[in-house]
């Protein structure tokens, strides 16, 4: 919740402050991957044993990042910056991911059709993405 208030409050209205939506979301989801880097050296930790898993599931997470970012940041503008809905998205997608204990290959097909529902939500709300808020 903490993490969610940092981020989608302050750091992407920050962001969104010099830049227009999409590119906010884009440096976002980089500096979103640089800070769960260091915990990929925390034995038995869920970033840590991506690692061990392989380069496609390390990578997978990373390029997660971009969907996930482009429709959490998407959710909180749409809904006049609240913030509650991009924490439930959040948590709910940890929270399934957990609770099924999904193989890290259902979360490469995950991040797939996150892909296409972040990119139809960038073709349609263009004016949302590349206008200035």
């Amino acid at each position: 919740m903490l993490e969610e208030l940092a981020w989608h409050s302050y750091g992407t209205d920050s962001l969104v402050s010099r830049f227009n939506l999409f590119n906010a979301s884009m440096i976002f989801a980089v500096y979103w991957a640089f800070w769960h880097f260091p915990l990929s050296f925390i034995k038995g930790y869920y970033h840590s044993n991506l690692v061990e898993s392989g380069t496609l599931y390390s990578l997978n997470f990373v390029v997660s990042m971009i969907p996930f970012v482009l429709i959490m940041n998407w959710l909180y503008y749409k809904t006049n910056r609240n913030i509650l809905l991009p924490v439930g998205f959040h948590i709910t997608a940890g929270f399934f991911n957990e609770i099924f204990a999904t193989h890290p290959m259902s979360k490469v097909i995950q991040t797939g059709l996150l892909l296409i529902v972040s990119l139809y939500l960038v073709i349609t709300d263009k004016e949302m993405f590349f206008k200035r808020i």
